[in-house]
């Protein structure tokens, strides 16, 4: 399991590395939204690129209790949660979950 932890700053710094498709969508947001929304995918893309060799996101779908999940299930499993400016990303082989809370 891979865990990660980085500014929301610094994770939305790797959002020129998504396709458009995620930007198009992150517009029906509002700016903060769009800009956490946006950071989590980057982020997370990277961390795929870098641990899974994974190139471009992957497609998603969310269950009904609003978790978003890859479409395809060779994909590995993820978490994301961010607090105030702070956001953090679990991926691994197994269902997992991760929250960090600011205090």
């Amino acid at each position: 399991m891979q865990i990660c932890i980085a500014s929301i700053d610094e994770a939305y710094s790797l959002v020129p590395t998504l396709d458009k498709v995620w930007t198009d969508f992150a517009k029906r947001f509002g700016e903060n939204r769009a800009k956490t929304f946006l950071a989590g995918r980057a982020l997370l893309q990277k961390i795929l690129h870098d641990f899974y060799q994974i190139e471009k996101l992957p497609f998603m779908r969310t269950l009904d209790n609003g978790k978003p999940i890859f479409e395809e299930a060779r994909f590995p499993f993820f978490n994301i949660s961010h607090s105030a400016r702070t956001i953090c990303i679990a991926v691994g082989s197994k269902n997992l979950g991760v929250d960090i809370e600011f205090i």
